[in-house]
């Protein structure tokens, strides 16, 4: 393992962490940017490949004991921050799910009433023409 991976494998764990809690920032905000999330949900994945990468070649023993009591907490971080964004995420997929079934049924509806709305004036038209 080159010596600085050792060092992008927790700097990419604290960007981790800071791009997690910023989710959940959104998440839990009173109207959450679809759109902010879906550029986070790109950045953490793009970080979660590469720490992916980064820990194919993890040697523990290049680690002092205080760099690993850090990794840990900052995995422990991690998992906690996951284990609290994913039902923020399906609360969101609900409502977004029931704010799209409303306005359709809106939609519909509005639909309906200008059809109805209009008269048929066609049945005049048909006797002058005559």
């Amino acid at each position: 393992m080159d010596p600085s991976d050792k060092n992008d494998i927790i700097i990419t764990l604290d960007r981790l962490i800071d791009v997690s809690r910023e989710m959940l920032d959104i998440l839990k905000s009173r109207n959450p940017s679809v759109d902010d999330l879906e550029e986070l949900l790109a950045r953490r994945g793009q970080l979660v490949d590469t720490m992916d990468s980064l820990s194919n070649n993890f040697e523990s023993s290049l680690y002092s004991e205080e760099e690993q009591a850090k990794l840990m907490k900052g995995f422990s971080t991690f998992r906690e921050l996951h284990l609290e964004i994913q039902p923020e995420l399906q609360k969101l997929v609900a409502k977004q799910e029931d704010e799209f079934v409303q306005a359709s049924k809106r939609r519909k509806a509005e639909d309906g009433y200008h059809t109805l709305g209009t008269p048929d004036i066609t049945f005049f038209s048909d006797k002058s023409d005559k």
